[in-house]
């Protein structure tokens, strides 16, 4: 039940930006604001809160759920380890991303000892 308010206010946020434009497709949405800056910030501001809710819908919730189920413990306490394995396993994702040379401290092979 708590994932319904999410999915619907994901779903408000296409509809504002489409009723505000004229248009649902974002590249259509693009070509015509450029010459609107205030549009053109609006509807990037709304992609980009869409896609955060989006992937705290889809890689926050259910984790943090399984840990409520299997470990019996409160919402904010499950979001918070869900955060922490996310951050602590975040390194390894972005240097695979990145160019080497640009992430040397974090992906330098231990020396042998």
């Amino acid at each position: 039940m708590s994932i319904l308010p999410c999915t619907l206010f994901m779903g408000l946020i296409g509809y504002m930006v489409s009723q505000a434009t004229g248009t649902a497709d974002p590249i259509q949405v693009f070509a015509n604001a450029v010459d609107n800056t205030p549009l053109l910030m609006t509807t990037l501001l709304f992609i980009a809160f869409a896609q955060v809710t989006t992937n705290v819908l889809n890689n926050v919730v259910p984790p943090t759920y399984v840990l409520m189920d299997v470990f019996k413990i409160k919402f904010s306490v499950a979001t918070v380890i869900v955060g922490l394995l996310a951050f602590a396993t975040f390194p390894g994702n972005w240097c695979s991303q990145v160019p080497r040379r640009a992430c040397s401290c974090l992906c330098r092979p231990t020396p042998p000892f």
